[in-house]
């Protein structure tokens, strides 16, 4: 079985007058899953418990509309890869690449994974606010308390970039480009049937994201 989930985010009904009954209301939200099979079956399962629901309670779902431009998933290219993970652990601070579980983000870079061999890095950051005061100095837009927390998701209302790891993300794309270069004139070199000696491959996009440490 497959993951999946439906986030209600939006809930309207009415006019803003508490005593009068509203003749309609409106739900938004979004549905995000791990494959576009698993998308089309909770959208169908949602349209069938908005139904059922209303027919419940004698009424009707009069109408129901998706957005026109749903994202697919993002998956890495399974070739690219491991050229890719060896990139990243050039920069990373541990030496290695960390491996991410699946998330429920959704990204239009998913459409160019679709049509170009791909790679989705997340440039870790994180940080309590609680660093030292030589720390505090060098990144974070501050609070009277102290410097702002680095350690909140992307779209948390407090989500504050921490630019220094703006110079590893620079570090990741220089060895992503210059490793590719030195393999694709290794090939030329070699001309092994005109197929490429190293593990990148003749064209290839790469997107970076910035993401919380836990």
């Amino acid at each position: 079985m497959e993951s999946g989930v439906v986030s209600v985010s939006y809930i309207s009904a009415g006019d803003g007058a508490h005593n009068v009954i509203p003749t309609k209301s409106v739900i938004r939200g979004t549905i995000r899953a791990l494959s576009d099979d698993a998308l089309l079956q909770l959208r169908d399962g949602l349209i069938h418990i908005g139904a059922k629901t209303a027919e419940a309670h004698g009424l009707c779902l009069t109408s129901h509309e998706f957005a026109k431009d749903s994202y697919p998933a993002v998956r890495n290219d399974d070739d690219l890869f491991p050229f890719a993970s060896q990139c990243a652990g050039l920069v990373a601070e541990t030496g290695k690449h960390t491996p991410v579980d699946p998330t429920m983000g959704a990204e239009d870079f998913a459409y160019l994974a679709q049509g170009v061999p791909s790679a989705f890095f997340f440039l870790g950051q994180g940080g309590d606010g609680q660093e030292d005061d030589a720390a505090k100095s060098k990144s974070g837009c501050g609070k009277c308390c102290g410097r702002v927390p680095t350690n909140l998701c992307l779209h948390h209302p407090e989500f504050n970039l921490d630019e220094e790891v703006m110079k590893r993300g620079v570090a990741l794309f220089v060895n992503l480009a210059l490793r590719s270069l030195k393999d694709l004139s290794a090939a030329a070199n070699n001309d092994t049937d005109g197929e490429p000696v190293g593990t990148s491959p003749k064209s290839a996009s790469f997107r970076i994201r910035e993401s919380e440490l836990d």
